[in-house]
C-alpha cells in the first residue's frame, strides 16, 4: 500500500475547503439525492461525498458506508485529489496503491474505485465524489460524463450554502439594529392604538345617542370609519410582526370558526347599516365545527377582508363563506371567500392589484379602490399560515376574495405525510439530473407522472390522458418552452384545468416563466419538501 502524498498547493487548498464552512452544516436532502442519483447510474452500493481535511477524508453524505470519516492516509479520495481526472481502479486488490489498505483487505472489502474531483472555481481539489463496488469491474466514457455532472451539482450546492452563509453573516450584523427599529415600531403602534380604540368606541356611543342631527351622525360615521381603517393598519402590523417573530406551536388554539366569522361581521354592523348594505354568512357543512389555528392571524385575515369589501359596497350584498376542500385529509384545507357587489376592477387594474398584492411595493395601487396596505398584510399573514389568496374581479361586477389555508382536527390521526390525491404529472424536461430527480420526487409522493421532452410529446400524452400537472424545467430553453405552453393551452378548459409549475435556476428564467403565464414558480435546487408544500398551498387547489 501506498499513502497519498501531500498536493503541493495543500496550503491553499485546505484555505478553499475552509470557506465552505461544511463540518457545522446539516447535509440536507439535496446531497442525499445526488448521492442517490449517482448510485443509480453507476448502480454499485457506495456512494460518497467526500471533503478531505488535514488529516483525514470527512464524508458529507455517504450511501453505502456506515462511517462518518477515514484517515487520510488509507483515503481513497486523497489520491484522487492529487490529479483533475477522475480516478479509476478496476481492482484495487491487485494495484500496489491500494492493495494492502484495511478498506481492501478488511472487512469492507473494496475492489472497484471511482472518484470525480470536486473543483473549487480556483482550480483547488477539496474533496471527491467516490463510487465503491466489492467485485472488480469497469466504467464506461458515458458513465463517468454522467456522474462529472452530478459532481458539478455538489459543487453548485456547496457554492449556494457557502453564499447563504454569507448572506446569513451580512444579515445577523444588522439584526441588532432591526430589532431595536422593530420594537420601536411595535411600541409606538401600541401607543397609537389604545386612543384609537377610544375615539372608536366614543363614536360608536355619540352615533346612538337621541336628539342627533342627520348630519351630525354622518359627520361621527366618517370619523368612525376613518378611525377603524387606521386602526386596521395598525393592527395588521402588530399582527404581521407577531407572526413573523414567533412561530411557536404553542400559538395554535382550537377555535370555533362559525362563531368567529358571526363575531367578525357583527363588528360591522354599524357600518353595513349606514352603507345600506347587506352581509349574508354561508358556512358549508363540511366545514369542522372547532379546528387548531392561529386566532388572532385568522380573525384579522378575516377583519381585513370583510372590512376591503364593506368599504367599497354601497347598497349592495357581500358574502362570506367557507368549505372544506373535499380532497383534503390532514390537514384539512379550508376554503374562504368574500364576495361583494362593488363596481369592480377591469383586467389591467386586477393584474396591478395582484402585483402589489404580493410585493407591496406599488404606491399607486394604494391609493386605488379595492387596494390599500390591508390586502398586502393579509397576503403575507394567509403564508404565515402556510395558504395562498387569489382575487378576481370584473367591472360593475364586484370582487371576490378566496383564500385556501391548512387546519388541524384537534383529534386528527392523519399521516400528515399522505398525499391529498393521487395526479397525472408530466415532467418538461430536457436536462437528465433534473428529469430524474423531479419524477423520483413526484412518485415518492404518490403521483403518477411521465417525461417528455418535445412539443410532440406533451400533446401526445395530454390526448392519451387526462393530465392534473405539467412540470416545466428551464432546461427547456425559451423557444421550447413557449411552444410547449401554447400547446398546453389547447388541452385547458372550464372543466379541465392542468395546473403548470416551474422549476428556474435564476431570477432572468423566473421573469420569462412568469410572463408566459406560469404562477408557481421554484427556484432550484427543488428538494422533495418544496415540491410537496407547493402541491399542497397551489396545485392542488387549482386542479381539484
Amino acid at each position: 500500500m501506498k499513502q497519498p502524498e501531500i498536493p503541493p498547493n495543500e496550503t491553499k487548498r485546505l484555505d478553499a475547503l475552509a470557506e465552505y464552512d461544511l463540518f457545522d452544516d446539516p447535509r440536507g436532502e439535496v446531497f442525499d439525492d445526488l448521492t442517490w442519483l449517482a448510485s443509480e447510474i453507476l448502480e454499485v452500493p457506495i456512494c460518497l461525498i467526500s471533503l478531505v481535511d488535514r488529516d483525514r477524508q470527512r464524508l458529507l453524505t455517504r450511501q453505502g458506508l456506515d462511517v462518518a470519516e477515514i484517515p487520510r492516509h488509507i483515503s481513497f479520495s486523497a489520491h484522487a485529489i492529487l490529479g483533475d481526472e477522475p480516478l479509476v481502479v478496476t481492482d484495487a486488490s491487485e494495484d500496489p496503491r491500494f492493495s494492502g489498505n484495511p478498506l481492501v483487505v478488511g472487512q469492507t472489502g473494496i475492489r472497484f474505485y471511482l472518484g470525480i474531483p470536486l473543483r473549487t472555481p480556483k482550480g483547488y481539489n477539496i474533496g471527491s465524489l467516490c463510487l465503491m463496488d466489492t467485485r472488480p469491474r469497469k466504467v464506461t466514457e458515458r458513465a463517468i460524463a454522467r456522474l462529472r455532472v452530478v459532481a458539478r451539482a455538489v459543487m453548485a450546492e456547496l457554492a449556494h450554502r457557502r453564499e447563504r452563509r454569507r448572506l446569513n453573516r451580512e444579515l445577523a450584523a444588522s439584526a441588532q439594529e432591526n430589532q431595536r427599529k422593530e420594537t420601536l415600531l411595535t411600541d409606538l403602534c401600541c401607543e397609537i392604538r389604545e386612543p384609537l380604540a377610544v375615539v372608536e368606541g366614543s363614536t360608536n356611543i355619540l352615533m346612538e345617542a337621541e336628539g342627533l342631527s342627520d348630519v351630525h351622525r354622518e359627520d361621527l360615521g366618517l370619523i368612525h370609519q376613518a378611525t377603524s381603517q387606521v386602526a386596521q393598519v395598525i393592527d395588521n402590523i402588530l399582527i404581521y410582526q407577531n407572526a413573523h417573530d414567533s412561530k411557536l406551536p404553542g400559538k395554535y388554539e382550537a377555535i370555533n370558526f362559525r362563531a368567529l366569522l358571526e363575531s367578525v361581521i357583527e363588528s360591522y354592523d354599524l357600518l353595513t347599516k349606514r352603507k345600506e348594505n347587506q352581509i349574508t354568512l354561508h358556512v358549508h357543512e363540511d366545514v369542522p365545527h372547532v379546528f387548531l389555528t392561529d386566532p388572532l392571524i385568522v380573525r384579522q385575515i378575516l377583519f381585513n377582508l370583510v372590512d376591503n369589501a364593506s368599504r367599497h359596497t354601497r347598497h349592495g350584498t357581500i358574502e362570506v363563506g367557507a368549505h372544506a376542500d373535499p380532497q383534503s385529509q390532514a390537514p384539512v384545507m379550508l376554503r374562504i371567500w368574500v364576495k361583494d357587489s362593488g363596481s369592480g376592477l377591469n383586467e389591467s387594474q386586477l393584474l396591478a392589484l395582484e402585483r402589489f398584492i404580493r410585493t407591496g411595493e406599488d404606491q399607486e395601487m394604494r391609493s386605488r379602490a379595492y387596494s390599500g396596505l390591508g390586502l398586502y398584510l393579509t397576503h403575507q399573514l394567509v403564508k404565515e399560515l402556510g395558504g395562498n389568496l387569489r382575487v378576481t374581479s370584473k367591472p360593475e361586477a364586484g370582487m371576490t376574495t378566496t383564500l385556501l389555508i391548512p387546519v388541524t382536527l384537534p383529534d386528527d390521526q392523519v399521516d400528515a405525510g399522505e398525499p391529498l390525491m393521487m395526479l397525472s404529472a408530466l415532467v418538461a424536461c430536457t436536462d437528465p439530473i433534473s428529469q430524474i430527480m423531479t419524477t423520483r420526487f413526484l412518485r415518492q409522493l404518490g403521483h403518477e407522472v411521465a417525461t417528455v421532452d418535445s412539443v410532440e410529446d406533451l400533446c401526445r400524452h395530454c390526448r392519451e390522458r387526462r393530465r392534473d400537472l405539467v412540470i416545466f424545467d428551464s432546461s427547456l430553453g425559451h423557444e421550447k418552452l413557449s411552444a410547449m405552453v401554447e400547446a398546453l393551452a389547447g388541452f385547458q378548459s372550464e372543466e379541465r384545468k392542468v395546473a403548470k409549475v416551474g422549476i428556474v435556476a435564476n431570477d432572468n428564467q423566473h421573469r420569462i416563466f412568469s410572463n408566459l403565464g406560469i404562477v408557481e414558480i421554484l427556484m432550484k435546487p427543488v428538494t422533495k419538501t418544496r415540491l410537496q408544500q407547493s402541491l399542497w398551498t397551489h396545485v392542488m387547489d387549482e386542479v381539484s
